[in-house]
């Protein structure tokens, strides 16, 4: 897992992020998020 800061390009507004660096799915992690919501995001 990572922590990632971007900037809005619009608002030039800060957001943290964390990702999953592993592609493995059994070594993941579970989250909130529907595998639906996962893949909108990918």
């Amino acid at each position: 897992m990572t922590i990632k800061c971007t900037n809005c390009e619009i608002t030039g507004q800060l957001y943290w992020i964390f990702a999953s660096i592993v592609q493995d799915k059994t070594a993941s992690f579970d989250s909130e998020f529907t595998q639906a919501e996962l893949a909108l995001l990918r």
